[in-house]
């Protein structure tokens, strides 16, 4: 099959044996050009550049610096080694599909690393993430879990809700810790778009509550994890605008965590007089907003609107 479309770099130093040192903070310097969608004029500068600079060496070399320098978490030298030794092969025979899979795989992480380590969140830097293992998937990589963490987390970065949780999906047997961090994530992430656009026009409501309801399924959940499930559902319930449910599900539920420490459960309590409240049934609302007082933390925001809610 055709191999993916090249994509251009920075320019390589004069002496291409050594991995470019490019400055620490300057991680802009080593954003990917986005690997099948750059102008026609940056892709031609790319092949130019491959042309003038195409290694003579074994590219198994540069390959095993490229790892060794993601191995000692230097990201931006790892790059620079992908870009100015490795790219200018990449639409020739003189690398094997395997040895494509890996520069790939190397330069994702490189990205996924490097930009959580340098504190830049930049939706560049997801897009080549994103880019990058889709072309080594399409000639057969397996993404690790790692890497399949890093790309849920750059589709989230970008809005896309629905790939990042098929692709958390696909972590089942595989890592059921992570697949419950992603959950989590995805689930605060749809409450926080919620609260910003109005939860009834919010797309990701359903998935969210789709996703609570797998995460209840799982049969490894702590206690504390299965309040913390039973708590979202609530308060995707009431910015739904659905309280009557939400106070139902939550009655139901609550007397199952009495073993549950004290801080979580009076979360759940001043969620069930929250839902009582916002149901128009202000006697049930007092009796466990009071009870859910007693517990929350004095700097606990709910505190506060507790009190709004009793006045």
């Amino acid at each position: 099959p055709e191999a993916p479309a090249q994509p251009a770099s920075a320019p390589a130093p004069a002496n291409s044996q050594q991995a470019p040192r490019l400055p620490r903070g300057d991680w802009k310097s080593v954003w990917p050009i986005p690997l099948a969608l750059g102008s026609v004029a940056l892709l031609g500068a790319g092949i130019v550049i491959g042309i003038k600079r195409m290694p003579t060496h074994d590219p198994e070399l540069p390959l095993a610096r490229a790892r060794a320098l993601v191995s000692s978490e230097d990201y931006v030298s790892a790059l620079g080694t992908l870009n100015a030794e490795l790219l200018p092969l990449l639409n020739t025979d003189r690398l094997s599909t395997e040895q494509q899979r890996e520069f790939y795989q190397l330069r994702g992480r490189s990205l996924m690393f490097g930009q959580e380590k340098l504190g830049v969140s930049e939706p560049e830097n997801y897009r080549g993430i994103i880019e990058a293992f889709d072309a080594g998937r399409r000639l057969g990589l397996v993404l690790e879990p790692t890497d399949t963490a890093g790309l849920v987390q750059a589709h989230l970065a970008l809005g896309q809700t629905d790939k990042a949780v098929a692709l958390t999906r696909s972590l089942a047997g595989q890592d059921e810790a992570r697949r419950l961090r992603l959950y989590r994530q995805i689930v605060q992430e749809t409450l926080r778009g919620g609260e910003q656009r109005g939860a009834q026009k919010d797309p990701n409501m359903g998935i969210a509550l789709e996703l609570l309801a797998e995460m209840l399924d799982m049969p490894a959940l702590h206690l504390k994890d299965r309040a913390w499930v039973v708590a979202r559902q609530a308060e995707l319930r009431l910015a739904g605008g659905f309280a009557d449910a939400a106070a139902v599900r939550l009655l139901r539920d609550v007397n199952k965590f009495d073993a549950l420490d004290k801080e979580s459960k009076a979360e759940l309590l001043f969620l069930l007089g929250k839902s009582y409240s916002l149901a128009g049934m202000p006697a049930e609302a007092g009796q466990y907003l009071l009870a859910a007082e007693r517990d929350l933390p004095g700097c606990d925001e709910r505190r506060a609107e507790s009190g709004v809610l009793l006045a």
